[in-house]
């Protein structure tokens, strides 16, 4: 038996409905990634209007002890590792959420 006019579209618009849900969710990663370039470029753009704020950290780095900068840096490393190693994990966990 043919499939009426109105089945027919009844059941592409159900077909599309899922299609647009299945769109969706595979796009999510991409959209946070989408999001953390833009607030790069939104503090980027900030930085070119606000050269005095890069002057101001390099004098908080030359007034600080060396030693005092590195042991910040190792730890920032240490952040980043640990980040890079669970970011995987979290990006699971958010996914299903």
């Amino acid at each position: 038996m043919p499939e009426t006019p109105q089945r027919k579209k009844a059941r592409l618009l159900a077909q599309s409905a899922a299609l647009r849900i299945e769109l969706a969710r595979s796009m999510r990663p991409l959209g946070y990634q989408l999001r953390s370039a833009e607030s790069g470029a939104r503090s980027l753009a900030r930085l070119q209007f606000h050269p005095e704020w890069i002057a101001g950290a390099m004098m908080v780095i030359a007034l600080l002890r060396p030693e005092r900068i590195s042991s910040w840096v190792r730890g920032m490393t240490h952040g980043l590792r640990t980040w890079r190693r669970f970011a995987p994990l979290l990006e699971g966990v958010l996914r299903r959420g």
